[in-house]
C-alpha cells in the first residue's frame, strides 16, 4: 500500500508540492445514485415539481461544485478545468437517478476529487429540491469509476473489482475435506459437519483426521475413538487406515445394531 501523500513525516496534514511535476492530460469519471419513490421520479421527469427543473439545477450545481472543489476539500489544488460533463440518468428499476460526472484537465494533478465532488453536490441538490415531497431519498454508491493519466497511470474500478475477486478465489481452498457426523456422534459433538484443509493434517488417512479432530477437546477424542465406530468415504465404508484424497467426504457414524 502506498503511503499517504497528504501527511508529512510528523503525521501532520500538508498540501502536496506539485511544482516539479509535468503537466499532462488527465480525466476522471465518478458516479453517485440517489434513490427515491417512483412518484418522486415521475414528478421530476414530468417537470411538475414546484421548485422547477430539478435535473437542470442538479447539473449546474454539479458543474459549479467541480469548479469549487479546492474551496471545499482543504488540501486540493485549484485546477483550471477544461471540461465538466454531468449525465443524469433516470432509472425506474431503482427507482432513482444515476449521476455520472466526467472531468478533464491539462495539469499537474488529477481530477478525481472534482468528479467525486460534482456527483455528490448534484445528488444533494436533487435531495434539497425534492425533500418536501420525499424525505426518504437516499444517496448511495458515490465512487470513482475511472481515471486516465498521471504518474500512477490509468485506473478502472471494474477491472480492480475483478482482480480482487480473482485474488479472493485464489485464497479460498478448493480441495477441502467435508467431514460429516451422524446420529449419536453428531449429538455428542454438537456438530453436524465441518470442513478441513488437507494441509492441516499430519497424514493422509482417516486415523490422521481423527487425531486432528481429537485436539478439539476430550469429548471429540473420546467420541471419535469409540470402539466399532464406522467410517465412510464418499458413501463407501472404509477402514481407518484408508487413504483420503482432496475434496473427499468423510462420514462418521455409530455401528448399526439390531435384534
Amino acid at each position: 500500500m502506498q503511503p499517504f501523500t497528504h501527511l508529512n513525516d510528523l503525521g501532520q496534514a500538508r498540501m502536496v508540492d506539485i511544482s516539479e511535476k509535468e503537466s499532462s492530460s488527465r480525466v476522471a469519471q465518478a458516479q453517485a445514485v440517489i434513490m427515491m419513490r417512483p412518484q418522486t421520479l415521475s414528478m421530476i421527469l414530468e417537470k411538475k415539481h414546484p421548485k422547477g427543473d430539478v435535473l437542470s439545477a442538479a447539473r449546474i450545481a454539479g458543474i459549479m461544485a467541480a469548479k469549487k472543489t479546492s474551496d471545499i476539500i482543504p488540501l486540493c489544488h485549484p485546477l483550471l478545468l477544461n471540461k465538466v460533463n454531468i449525465d443524469l440518468i433516470p432509472n425506474f428499476s431503482l427507482p432513482g437517478i444515476n449521476i455520472i460526472s466526467k472531468c478533464k484537465v491539462e495539469g499537474k494533478t488529477g481530477v478525481e476529487m472534482e468528479a467525486l465532488t460534482s456527483v455528490s453536490v448534484a445528488a444533494l441538490t436533487i435531495y434539497d429540491m425534492c425533500k418536501s415531497v420525499d424525505k426518504l431519498m437516499e444517496i448511495k454508491n458515490i465512487s470513482l469509476q475511472t481515471k486516465v493519466g498521471g504518474k500512477s497511470g490509468n485506473w478502472d474500478r471494474n477491472n480492480q473489482i475483478f482482480k480482487q475477486i480473482e485474488n479472493l478465489k485464489k485464497d479460498i481452498p478448493t480441495n477441502l475435506l467435508r467431514i460429516v457426523f451422524f446420529a449419536d456422534i453428531k449429538e455428542k459433538l454438537k456438530t453436524e459437519s465441518l470442513d478441513l484443509n488437507p494441509s492441516d493434517l499430519t497424514g493422509k488417512t482417516i486415523d490422521d483426521i481423527i487425531s486432528h479432530l481429537s485436539e478439539k477437546g476430550d469429548i471429540w477424542k473420546t467420541t471419535l475413538n469409540e470402539k466399532n465406530i464406522l467410517c465412510a468415504v464418499n458413501k463407501q465404508l472404509v477402514k481407518r487406515n484408508h487413504v483420503i484424497n482432496p475434496s473427499d467426504e468423510i462420514a462418521f457414524f455409530p455401528p448399526v445394531t439390531g435384534g
